[in-house]
């Protein structure tokens, strides 16, 4: 997933997906190696598409043997619209999205991209 540019700057994107029933599946960012980064969620369904909600949790270690600390608790995605969470100076092995309708069975089509810096 992630498309290192130099020792310095990574950044990385999924395919355009489809939401599903709760729990979701999860998508993970490697930031071993970056303090700052940014990651941004575009929910693309229009009128006719639903609210999506996020969940986004970090670990300190990659392979996330404990619960992980929640920086985003669940959150609303209107359609059409899109949101960011930025962190500054924390040493995180990996972030991890989850991505739920907000009513069980609605769809919407989703991406999710990030960058990482020193």
């Amino acid at each position: 997933m992630s498309n290192p540019v130099c020792s310095m700057y990574s950044e990385g994107a999924t395919e355009i997906l489809t939401s599903v029933a709760s729990p979701g599946t999860a998508t993970s960012i490697d930031t071993r190696g970056f303090r700052t980064g940014m990651i941004a969620i575009r929910n693309y369904g229009g009128e006719d598409m639903h609210t999506l909600q996020y969940v986004i949790k970090s670990y300190a270690n990659y392979a996330g043997a404990t619960a992980g600390a929640e920086e985003v608790s669940i959150a609303d995605i209107a359609p059409n619209a899109t949101v960011t969470f930025v962190w500054t100076e924390k040493a995180r092995a990996r972030f991890e999205v989850t991505i739920t309708p907000k009513v069980v069975g609605d769809q919407s089509q989703y991406k999710i991209e990030h960058c990482l810096a020193l």
